[in-house]
């Protein structure tokens, strides 16, 4: 049960007079994909059928009411729900609300009818145990009575009728509808929706929330208004579970058992024999000092009659789960038991309850009770309540503050005299009285609203202090200075609120609705009385302090909209601390201070819900944490997406993050992840590219210096950056960047951190087309710097274009050395240092094509020989097609090709994909078609067949013609990736294992479309079956007509033999001087020269090479080495300190061995992480006997090379989030950048067995 201490204003619950100001009408709609935006999807819906009892149906894309359905005859009744909470701010008045369901033609019929529903339940996936049944709400939980027929399941009062003809129909919500609409918006937790039933056999059917056409999903029309202004007389009813008023506490004492509290029950008493008596209060806090109090009764619910009661003030405040008749709060004593003494209570009568009669009696207060409440109102600490006294011995009993139904509970009607209303147009000082309208600065009491469009600034170190505040017309209040105070509500309506300097004291709700700003900077600050603080808009901070006034009165900080907080101090907020909920974005949330936890076990600092998250959160500090508590309370709300809600936080001890920092103080829900790391810095995005890297001074090995590189920062196509931080590893950006155009193509491979002779240091960069970029590090700047001058170069060769393939490096004195093409032949480029150019008739620069039989297929790698660099890298083919093993051109028909759902990445959003064959699909003829989306996250799905391989080929190729069309209206967090997969192994255009991916960018315009494209792949396969999946994955869509379409046409796999060579260049020569043509597949990854050891590298088919690197021989022992299991895409890591090879493969594996060529123990490691997830360039050692594994599943771990196993915490960083490369830095920090845009820093786990 979710316990708020929450005070509204008596705004909230006022009955407003004829002098009142209305407030203008909002009319919100509700419904999945269209309303209020196109992102809204928290309709739920489903039926629950008794001919099925035990079957869940939430993923279909109809609904039905029927009393006698097809199967085993019996009733189908539907269940509806929307959340409002993000979009009707607490309080808000409720005028009226409607309900339209659109009738399919497959079953239209007679009128049904919407009654409450009275407990949760869930939609479901139509996966057993998944949702509501006929049997149960949730999967497991019995309705009190099945078909939620029990007084606990559901109301028995019609709340509105909806019509059964074809189309739309609409049912207009009668009072009592209104009425609970009005509660779930009071109380969002109490909102469980409705069940639509009937009383025909003749069924309905309706379009559910999963239907293709959102204009045809179920729709929910609210029309509500925030509370009138109060002008003139008004009367305010107070009343806990109306309007959001919590402020009332009630006990009931007894001499009979002196030491018993009796603050929690449904019913007060009042007797003489034996004596008895009650303790009431309600708190008036909201009321502005200086409102004129001019009536008040007092209204109870008498249940049982007896003597009159009479009431008196208290004198001494009470605890309502304390009291007692010998207490009145623990360690806090009644002067005289049951509240008799002077000190406990005054003799002056207010008024006398009657007890002759059941039923709502009131208690109209006489002068001295006027008197009494008129100084509670103006001094507020003196209000300690009413204490009813018996007149005789024969029992009164009337409802509490708990009792249900909420119409029974205690009333407070009081009539107010509020002041005048003052109003301050955009432009305009708040501290000139000639600023206001009427003039003079506003007072106590007060009414005060700011109309844009424009600022008014507040920038005098005086206080104001007002009854009520509203932001309108766009408009902004700044405080710069000084303080306003708020008894009552404030509304940021239209435009923002932001305090930059000064301070507003809300007394009252803070409501900022959708569409607005609250923001904080500097010595800027909020605080909040007890209240709440919902945030429809944006909450945004550059420095400030949201904090409570006093911690006995925490406030509730709900964040609906939108969380940008770069620097705050967050202080006494209730149980779920600062709440971010799942329909809110996440912007950024860094150096945080969050303090002051609410006490209670399941308290915590921090709440965030959302259906995907991928967020670094760096620099957040948390105070001190009692056992079970928590930090963060994490929770994904939509669990059957696998692993997309993720937050990285830094972990660096007490002293830098607060003792209540790490893994044992988190709550991970819905399969949610918290990584807690060293470094997370969010200042990046794009597609992460190669691996940090640490540069340091050449001449003094000073560190100066993190680079992490990042392609397409803003989308597909966009330009790429090198980020700048700081060379310890704690995830400090610099604040500049090195940025690549997009006009200029393509980061390739990795940038290359460098010294120039004359002591610069420079970054540079290759891109696919041809360009050369230089960058010197300043060591300061904000934002994008230009290359050097004279960079980019665009490099020919004989006037012809040049393309690079790798990556650069340097001997850092004479040469950038790359590997590309000229006119598509194979070419290995050795650039002038200086300068970037290639010009070989001018001295600069100089060519290798000679000797290159193959293509360059790896990076290349250096190595220093007397004081000479010779370069080795890798090239090879794949060779033509051997033997046809499966060929299909679609022009019949789907051939042998089956369609499966769900066929990737753990996706289950069966009914958001579909497959088809068409005539005209293919690239030339027929062809297959997967479509996915609408309005769903997490959708895959792909054709699949099984072909046979025999007479054991070393490599089988397959090869098959795609298109990929990515509809305009996607955003940049939507993407379509394009897969291939043999055996479940995916393989894709290294290092990713997709072959292509569109990403979205919400700027209308034509479709994203690849065009027809060829893909060729290989893989070791065994003899025997195997099954090809062709398809894509489509993380999300949010609209209609978002939806991702892949095409196949023309696969051919066949056997092929291949070829493998490895060249080694002499920079004196400028000649290759040494061809091994030894292997016998295409070479992959980066050859890694480990001097005074060897020279290793693998290729495609899982084979090792292990050479001596003077000679080119094999080593000794048993290189090279194919120890199974699966081809490589990646790296060889040498730790040459410890003579140990390590490497992955595509099957996951991690393979150990000595340099002699040896297995070593406890390898390999299979599947090191449970998830079968290909192991590429993500592998390293720390040289200290832990060896760093990352997996294209998003999986990085350490573990122990003398044992293989595991060391220290499993980093999930989602299974979209393949790691393409990790580095060890100098303070043993290993570090790595993942594809969505993040560089994680980690701390090295020590060795166990050193």
């Amino acid at each position: 049960m979710r316990l708020r201490r929450t005070f509204l204003p008596v705004a909230f619950a006022l009955v407003a007079s004829a002098s009142a100001l209305a407030q203008a009408q909002t009319t919100t709609r509700f419904q999945d994909g269209a309303w209020p935006s196109a992102a809204y999807r928290n309709t739920r819906d489903t039926i629950i059928k008794e001919g099925a009892q035990a079957l869940n149906f939430g993923d279909l894309d109809r609904l039905r009411v029927t009393t006698a359905d097809i199967g085993p005859a019996g009733p189908t009744w539907t269940l509806l729900r929307w959340d409002l909470s993000a979009h009707v701010p607490p309080g808000a008045i409720v005028r009226s609300a409607r309900i339209t369901l659109t009738v399919l033609p497959t079953d239209t019929g007679p009128t049904n009818d919407f009654y409450e529903l009275r407990r949760p339940w869930t939609e479901g996936d139509s996966t057993p145990g998944s949702g509501a049944t006929w049997l149960t709400s949730d999967g497991s939980t019995p309705w009190q009575t099945a078909g939620a027929e029990g007084a606990l399941d559901r109301g028995t009062t019609v709340l509105g009728s909806i019509g059964g003809g074809l189309g739309p129909q609409t049912a207009n919500l009668n009072a009592a509808g209104v009425a609970l609409v009005q509660r779930w918006v009071d109380d969002p937790q109490s909102n469980y929706g409705l069940v639509l039933r009937g009383s025909s056999p003749d069924g309905v059917d309706y379009a559910s929330r999963e239907a293709a056409d959102p204009s045809e999903r179920p729709l929910l029309e609210v029309t509500w208004e925030l509370p009138p202004l109060p002008f003139g007389p008004t009367q305010v009813v107070l009343q806990n579970g109306v309007g959001g008023y919590a402020g009332t506490t009630d006990a009931w004492i007894d001499a009979r058992d002196p030491n018993r509290n009796r603050g929690n029950g449904s019913t007060l008493r009042t007797d003489a024999t034996p004596a008895r008596r009650t303790l009431l209060r309600f708190d008036l806090g909201s009321l502005a000092p200086g409102t004129r109090l001019t009536g008040a009764t007092l209204r109870l619910f008498v249940n049982n009659t007896g003597n009159d009661a009479e009431v008196y003030a208290l004198r001494r405040a009470f605890v309502e789960g304390q009291a007692t008749w010998n207490q009145a709060a623990a360690a806090n004593p009644w002067q005289v038991p049951g509240a008799d003494g002077a000190a406990d209570r005054d003799t002056t009568l207010l008024g006398t309850l009657s007890g002759g009669a059941t039923g709502y009696r009131d208690v109209v207060l006489n002068a001295a009770g006027l008197a009494e409440m008129q100084g509670w109102i103006d001094a507020p600490a003196t209000n300690f309540g009413f204490v009813l006294l018996p007149s005789g011995g024969n029992d009164l009993r009337f409802r509490s503050s708990e009792r249900n139904p909420v119409s029974e509970r205690p009333q407070l009607i009081l009539d107010v005299q509020p002041a005048q209303l003052k109003l301050i147009g955009g432009g305009s000082d708040w501290d000139d009285p000639a600023a206001w309208s009427p003039p003079g600065l506003p007072g106590p009491g007060d009414v005060v609203e700011v109309r844009g469009p424009g600022t008014v600034t507040k920038s005098a170190a005086a206080t104001s202090s007002v009854d009520r505040l509203r932001v309108v017309g766009a408009g902004e209040l700044r405080l710069d200075a000084g303080r306003v105070e708020v008894a009552g509500l404030t509304t940021v309506e239209d435009g923002a609120l932001s305090c930059a300097g000064g301070t507003l004291r809300a007394a009252g709700p803070l409501l900022a609705l959708p569409g607005t700003r609250v923001e904080l900077a500097g010595a800027g600050a909020i605080e909040a009385d007890g209240v709440l603080v919902w945030i429809g808009g944006t909450l945004r901070s550059n420095g400030g302090t949201l904090a409570a006034v006093d911690l006995a009165r925490r406030m509730d900080v709900r964040v609906k909209g939108a969380l940008d907080l770069d620097g705050l101090t967050f202080r006494g907020g209730d149980a779920e601390g600062l709440e971010v909920a799942d329909q809110a974005q996440v912007l950024r949330l860094r150096k945080v201070r969050f303090e002051a936890v609410a006490p209670g076990a399941g308290s915590r600092h921090l709440s965030i819900a959302a259906p995907r998250l991928d967020l670094n959160a760096p620099g957040l500090w948390f105070d001190a944490l009692a056992a079970g508590q928590f930090n963060l309370s994490l929770t994904d709300t939509e669990p059957s997406s696998a692993e997309d809600v993720i937050v990285n936080l830094e972990d660096r001890g007490a002293g830098a993050n607060g003792p209540g920092v790490g893994a044992a103080f988190e709550q991970q829900l819905g399969g949610a992840e918290v990584n807690w790391v060293h470094a997370a810095p969010d200042t990046t995005r794009g597609v992460g590219l190669g691996f940090p890297q640490v540069a340091w001074d050449l001449n003094t090995f000073a560190e100066y210096a993190t680079y992490a590189a990042f392609r397409d920062v803003d989308g597909l196509n966009t330009a790429d950056r090198i980020h700048v931080f700081d060379a310890a590893g704690d995830g400090v950006d610099a604040g500049y960047w090195f940025e690549v155009p997009a006009a200029d193509g393509d980061i390739v491979g990795f940038p290359w951190w460098d010294q120039l002779p004359s002591g610069e240091h420079v970054v540079w960069a290759v891109t696919n087309l041809g360009r050369v970029f230089r960058w010197t590090n300043p060591g300061s700047g904000v934002g994008a710097l230009p290359p050097d001058p004279g960079f980019p170069q665009i490099i020919t060769d004989g006037g012809q274009p040049v393309v690079f393939t790798s990556s650069p490096i340097s001997d850092s004195q004479s040469y950038l050395f790359v590997a590309g093409t000229t006119a598509g032949s194979p070419r290995f480029y050795a650039l002038d240092f200086l300068s970037g150019r290639l010009d070989p008739a001018a001295g600069l620069g100089w060519v290798v094509s000679a000797g290159l039989s193959y293509p360059v297929t790896t990076q290349p790698s250096l190595e220093f020989l007397l004081g000479f660099a010779r370069l080795f890298v890798g090239g090879g083919t794949l060779g033509g097609p051997g033997v046809t093993l499966f060929q299909e051109s679609f022009d019949s028909g789907p051939g042998s090709f089956v369609y499966r759902d769900d066929a990737f990445r753990g996706t289950n959003a069966p009914d958001a994909a579909s497959g088809n064959y068409t005539a005209t699909g293919g690239r030339s003829g027929g062809g297959l078609r997967v479509l996915t989306g609408p309005n769903a996250q997490g959708m895959s799905g792909a054709w699949e067949t099984d072909f046979t391989v025999s007479g054991a080929p070393p490599l089988v190729q397959v090869s098959l013609s795609y298109r990929l069309i990515l509809d305009e209206r996607h955003e940049f967090d939507e993407f379509a990736d394009l897969l291939v997969a043999v055996d479940g192994v995916l393989y894709g255009t290294p290092p990713n294992d997709y072959v292509v991916r569109l990403v979205g960018d919400g700027n209308g315009g034509p479709d994203h479309d690849t065009g027809w494209q060829t893909f060729t792949f290989f893989a070791p396969l065994g003899d025997g079956t195997h099954r090809l999946s062709l398809g894509h994955f489509h993380n999300k869509s949010t609209e209609f007509p978002e939806i991702a379409r892949s095409f196949f046409d023309d696969v051919v796999v066949s056997t092929t033999t291949g070829d493998g060579v490895i060249y080694r260049i002499d920079t004196q020569t400028r000649l290759i001087d040494v061809t091994d043509t030894s292997p016998t597949q295409m070479l992959v990854g980066s050859p890694f020269p480990a001097f005074g050891t060897g020279l290793f590298l693998g290729d495609a088919a899982g084979t090792v090479y292990g050479f001596d690197q003077d000679t080119m021989t094999p080593l000794p022992g048993g290189w090279p080495v194919n120890p199974g299991g699966g081809p490589l895409q990646g790296s060889v890591w040498v730790d040459f300190t410890a003579g140990q090879v390590f490497w992955g493969n595509e099957a996951g594996q991690v393979h150990g061995y000595s340099v002699a060529g040896t297995p070593l123990p406890g390898f390999p490691l299979v599947s090191p992480f449970g998830d079968g997830s290909p192991v590429r360039d993500a592998l390293a050692s720390d040289g200290a006997g832990v060896l760093w594994v990352g997996t294209q599943g998003g999986r990085l771990g350490a573990f122990d090379v003398s044992t293989g196993n595991p060391v220290g915490p499993v980093y999930r960083l989602g299974r979209d989030a393949p790691l393409a490369g990790l580095a060890q830095d100098f303070r043993g920090h290993f570090q790595v950048v993942t594809p969505k845009g993040k560089l994680i820093v980690v701390d090295a786990p020590a060795d166990p067995t050193p």
